[in-house]
């Protein structure tokens, strides 16, 4: 009887170590396999951080081109600065030529005064 004992442990050792070979083995593969996941999702966010900088490139690219553009059209959009005239009597502004041809139209009727202003 003693010796079935004897057996009947061994054999139970044995199993015990074969669950626990088993188990070791288990958490190696599963270890592995968390780290090709991880390996994977890095380089997948590696990808995305590369199509995020081509889009932004792009992007400025665009951004480059529309100041381009609106850089032209402002150009010509710009209207020349209307220049001060000189006289022997003083400077006359073109501005003041407006006022006069506004304030001659209000009134109804041509008027020849000429404001002049002196430096």
């Amino acid at each position: 009887m003693i010796l079935l004992v004897f057996f009947i442990d061994d054999e139970m050792n044995e199993r015990e170590g074969d669950a626990k070979n088993n188990n070791k083995e288990k958490k190696e593969e599963e270890e592995e396999e968390k780290e090709e996941e991880e390996e994977e999702e890095e380089k997948e966010k590696e990808k995305e951080k590369e199509k995020e900088k081509k889009k932004k490139k792009k992007k400025k690219k665009k951004k480059k081109k529309k100041k381009k553009k609106k850089k032209k059209k402002k150009k010509k959009k710009k209207k020349k600065k209307k220049k001060t005239k000189k006289t022997k009597k003083g400077i006359k502004s073109e501005m003041d030529s407006e006022r006069e041809k506004e304030s001659c139209r209000l009134r109804g009727g041509v008027v020849r005064v000429r404001l002049w202003l002196k430096p």
